[in-house]
């Protein structure tokens, strides 16, 4: 069952008073949403990197005779897949079974 909070007025100004545990645990949770944080803009920006090279490469798709394009975008891109997945914490590379 929680504790209600003690409300303290100290200068006039109203105020809540923790325990040390308590101030404990809120400044452990402040670390954790700061760290959250950063993880959830780093995957922002993988998606954002990832969405802008699936657009490059459709657009390449759908142009005639930008080959060259093509084939860097191709080239790049396992290493932007496994960039995302290394930011996203998605599974690994999955396993092809070649013909």
């Amino acid at each position: 069952m929680k504790r209600e909070p003690r409300h303290v007025v100290v200068d006039g100004e109203p105020l809540v008073a923790l325990t040390d545990h308590d101030l404990e645990n809120l400044l452990a949770m402040r670390r954790q949403l700061g760290a959250q944080g950063v993880r959830l803009r780093s995957v922002r920006d993988a998606l954002a990197d990832l969405t802008d090279f699936v657009e490059e490469l459709g657009d390449a798709l759908a142009e005639e005779g930008r080959s060259d394009d093509l084939d860097g975008l191709l080239a790049d891109l396992p290493e932007r897949v496994r960039r995302a997945r290394r930011v996203a914490g998605g599974r690994g590379a999955k396993v092809r079974n070649e013909p």
